[in-house]
């Protein structure tokens, strides 16, 4: 005669909605990820086609892949980025081998220079998303994240500053056909702890000015060809820095990846 009462609904945890969380990776960030690894490798081909090192460019698809909010994501970008890094140069050097230089000149530590820069920034770009994590927690008392923010702002000026001039002494010192500029915006990314709107761009400036002096007014090229083929490699340095003061200048409007 009685229907039995029926079950209380339930949720399931594991199932249950969250809208307070953002999912992991939106199509957005899924969408930057694959745009990063595009120019990857539309740089790895021009990489193939022109004689400068078009791999210093690399530095481009490694920041755009910081929107895609997951660390891991970062430092797997760097050992794609790098493995197309020697690719380019032996593949480029199989095919139209230098006349008058070895396989193993100065290219190659070029090439390592640059490997260095990106791995290097990698582990700087893992450590700034997390730090913007920790940044984001609501549960974190202001007064904890005001003191982490001045000490990390602390240490960015402390470190930058040794390590531009270390970086400036060894290109001063360095024939020109050694690209030691490449190695700039590992200190540029460094100012980013430092919250200030200015000091990159600021730093950006004296660090074309020392690309170029050291060029110009270090010692000169052990190598016969032309040397405005170098200041090309020394230009495209210089745009990579460009690219990571504009991004962190853009990060400052973008909201704090999520995990």
């Amino acid at each position: 005669m009685f229907a039995a009462p029926e079950a209380p609904f339930s949720v399931d945890p594991k199932t249950e909605s969250m809208p307070d969380r953002p999912p992991t990776s939106s199509g957005r960030q899924r969408r930057m990820l694959a745009l990063s690894y595009m120019i990857a490798i539309c740089i790895f081909a021009a990489d193939l086609l022109w004689p400068q090192i078009i791999s210093v460019l690399y530095v481009l698809p490694l920041l755009l892949t910081t929107f895609y909010g997951n660390p891991k994501s970062v430092m797997r970008a760097v050992g794609w980025f790098v493995l197309l890094n020697y690719v380019g140069y032996f593949i480029k050097n199989t095919i139209a081998p230098p006349p008058d230089q070895s396989f193993f000149d100065f290219r190659l530590v070029n090439r390592t220079i640059l490997a260095a820069t990106l791995v290097v920034m990698g582990s700087v770009l893992r450590s700034w998303m997390r730090w913007k994590r920790e940044q984001a927690d609501p549960e974190l008392p202001a007064a904890f994240k005001n003191q982490d923010r001045e000490i990390g702002e602390t240490l960015a000026i402390l470190c930058c500053a040794p390590l531009i001039l270390a970086i400036a002494a060894i290109d001063f010192l360095a024939p020109a056909n050694y690209n030691i500029a490449i190695l700039y915006p590992v200190p540029l990314f460094i100012c980013a702890w430092t919250r200030s709107r200015w000091l990159p761009w600021a730093m950006l400036a004296v660090l074309l000015v020392l690309t170029v002096a050291a060029f110009t007014l270090g010692p000169a090229s052990t190598w016969r060809g032309d040397e405005f083929e170098l200041f090309k490699n020394r230009l495209l340095a210089g745009i990579g820095m460009v690219a990571v003061t504009a991004f962190l200048t853009s990060m400052r409007r973008e909201p704090v990846p999520s995990l």
